[in-house]
């Protein structure tokens, strides 16, 4: 099995073969070498920068074709690679040495089991990586493919500086210009929008008068918004307006952003350095139009950077009491009647004498939930619960993906649409490369026969050469199109292929190492995204909607305590007893073997995984809450509240009589009076 792998970046320059030239040569190295279709697989990353993703740390960073192949790599289906250059690989030399590295300790492992070692070819030069004179001469390559990289990035900075330090630099928007078409030199021309460059000159005015962002962003509007975050977020807008230098007409040199980076980092105490203008301004060739003079707009620049620590300074003394992040389920789950989302928040509390509750270190603690946006929007749904502890939610979609991936995958179904999909796909493109195919031939044939007729009769080239210009050009505007049609009918069949594989019992188990045990939260978060339609949140049941399936989870609102939910079965991970039993669970049901339907099946799982209660049904449920699932649909439920002992009801019932007895609101009760109002 021979591994092609192609890639392209941003730095290409034109003698470097496009990753459609990459593919073609890697087939014909193929042909050449007696290898069929079904004996080669093709790997592709187009205009991805594999030095820049390798100056990260990360060599696969951003390359998921190059990360599938050395997948395939480890598992042994491979027995060479292919690439074009050896930059296609690595430009940088530890990232070389670590690919090299797996190459060679896999090789000593086909050794042992008396196999041929994995051939790597650049081109037609096969090396083995384990003869010091081949090792010596990729080390001298990849060096070569350094230098070179280095060599164009600096380039490439070079340019960067020269446009600063001449005034040339432009950014893709700017306010009170607009964009243009290109001049002679291939550069954009700016064009002055005199309505948006009175504003800028209001606002600059007004501040240095004294007035608040808030007050020029109420003044420069036409109507007031209803929504006061929309006004924060109009006069943070404006304030990153005033930090412009360029509304000076000149702009800041190298030496001058580093003063500035310097102020705003901390460092510096003021911008005085800045009022030598001679040192460290040069007009701007861009933005022309002088709104403010440089000693004004250091005075507004040293003003806004004041207000944002004065306010930063407060907002960690007396600031919002809750901190937005990521999370497994942020922003995944909807709100069944607004359909607004969830969002993570760290939520920070006071003890009785309004002081922040801290940990033994000295920190604040804070408690995380996910959150009904419509709290963080001030606006009113009678959704309840509004907050949900992140262990819960956790729990619930960590248990969900576990007996999902076991028992109740419908992937097969999702399968089927997904090659039908592909194969629509597919036809289609193949009847567009075939348009264009023909086009292409069309007029090239057309041009061809004027070449020949210039040719022949030099005396009609004056007549001939606007027709044979228009020709060339319809011709030669098919190529690029024709080239990303069959890269994407390459892609395609990689899919399809792809989707012809069924999941085996080991790549299901390092599926849940990679959930559980390894993968990052973006990494969770796109392995429940693949089979999870939505999850919705009807009162105290979360709902999560697969390809034909519905499972439902009784939340326990009431359960106020706040360590870890319930531990998963990290037990079914390792080697273990249990390992044997799910492995052969696995294989009868995908097997068909056992039905899931079935109340004995259900028993039995029930008491294999301790579930309290698991009921599968074609019907709808009888619920606390009416819920309406689509006809035909089956309908999994689970229940997983702790039951509440006698004295913890009591102490309810008597916090309850304190709470009515002293008049002390409930949390709901605040939030929707603060909401009203």
């Amino acid at each position: 099995m021979l591994a092609i792998y192609a890639r392209t970046s941003r730095y290409l320059s034109g003698e470097i073969h496009t990753i459609d030239q990459q593919i073609e040569a890697g087939k014909s190295f193929a042909q050449k070498h007696g290898i069929n279709p079904d004996n080669y697989i093709i790997f592709a990353d187009e205009g991805i920068s594999g030095y820049e993703t390798e100056d990260t740390g990360d060599p696969y960073a951003n390359r998921p074709q190059f990360l599938a192949l050395m997948e395939l790599l480890e598992k042994g289906g491979l027995d060479s690679i292919w690439v074009w250059e050896n930059s296609r690989l690595s430009r940088n030399t530890y990232a070389s040495a670590y690919i090299y590295r797996k190459i060679n300790k896999k090789n000593k492992e086909r050794i042992k089991h008396h196999k041929e070692p994995i051939e790597l070819w650049v081109q037609d030069t096969k090396y083995d990586l384990a003869n010091p004179t081949d090792s010596l001469m990729k080390g001298i390559m990849d060096s070569f493919a350094e230098y070179e990289r280095n060599m164009i990035v600096a380039r490439t900075t070079r340019g960067l500086y020269k446009a600063i330090d001449s005034g040339k630099r432009s950014f893709s928007h700017f306010y009170g210009y607009t964009k243009g078409a290109r001049n002679n030199s291939g550069n954009f021309e700016y064009i002055v929008n005199d309505f948006e460059l009175d504003n800028v000159r209001i606002a600059y005015k007004m501040f240095l008068e004294g007035k608040t962002l808030k007050e020029i962003c109420l003044a420069l509007m036409e109507k007031k918004p209803d929504n006061k975050k929309d006004i924060i977020k109009i006069s943070t807008k404006w304030g990153r307006i005033l930090r412009h230098k360029e509304y000076t007409g000149f702009t800041l040199n190298r030496e001058g952003l580093k003063i500035e980076q310097k102020f705003t980092e901390g460092l510096l105490n003021n911008l005085d350095d800045l009022l030598d203008e001679n040192k460290y301004w040069v007009k701007s060739q861009v933005y022309t139009e002088q709104l403010i003079s440089i000693p004004d707009w250091i005075k507004v620049r040293e003003k806004l950077e004041a207000h944002k620590l004065a306010r930063k300074e407060y907002d960690s003394k007396n600031g919002k009491n809750y901190i937005v992040s990521s999370a497994l389920a942020t922003g995944l789950i909807e709100c069944s009647v607004c359909n607004q989302k969830y969002f993570i928040y760290k939520q920070k509390y006071k003890d009785h004498s309004g002081n922040w509750v801290l940990d033994d270190n000295g920190e604040v603690i804070r408690h995380t939930y996910y959150k009904h946006s419509s709290l963080f929007n001030n606006k009113s749904c009678n959704q309840k619960p509004k907050t949900i502890k992140q262990e819960k939610v956790d729990y619930i979609l960590g248990f969900f993906y576990f007996y999902y991936s076991l028992i109740f995958d419908d992937s097969e179904n999702r399968r089927q649409q997904t090659l039908i999909s592909i194969k629509e796909q597919k036809n289609i493109l193949k009847a567009e490369i075939a348009q264009k195919e023909a086009d292409y031939k069309k007029y090239d044939k057309v041009v061809k026969a004027i070449e020949k007729a210039i040719e022949e009769s030099p005396e009609t080239y004056q007549r001939e050469v606007l027709r044979l210009t228009k020709y060339e050009d319809l011709r030669d505007s098919l190529a690029p199109a024709l080239t990303e049609a069959r890269a994407k009918l390459i892609n395609l069949e990689e899919k399809y292929s792809g989707s012809e594989r069924k999941k085996e019992f080991q790549n299901w188990l390092f599926d849940l190492q990679q959930f559980f045990l390894l993968g990052t939260e973006k990494d969770h978060r796109i392995m429940l995204m693949k089979i999870i339609k939505s999850v919705k949140i009807y009162s105290n049941y979360l709902v999560i909607q697969t390809e034909t399936k519905y499972f439902v989870f009784k939340i326990d609102v009431d359960d106020r305590a706040l360590e870890p939910y319930k531990a998963l079965p990290f037990e079914f991970l390792g080697l273990s007893n249990n390992m044997e039993t799910v492995k052969n669970l696995w294989e009868k049901f995908k097997n068909d073997e056992l039905d899931f339907h079935k109340p004995e099946v259900q028993e039995y799982l029930i008491n294999l995984f301790s579930w309290k209660k698991f009921i599968v049904s074609d019907e709808n449920i009888e619920l606390e809450v009416h819920i309406d699932f689509p006809d035909n649909s089956t309908v999994i439920y689970f229940d997983e509240t702790r039951e509440r002992t006698k004295k913890q009801l009591q102490q309810k019932a008597i916090s309850e009589r304190y709470r009515r007895k002293k008049g002390i609101k409930t949390k709901e009760e605040y939030l929707k009076e603060r909401i009203i109002h």
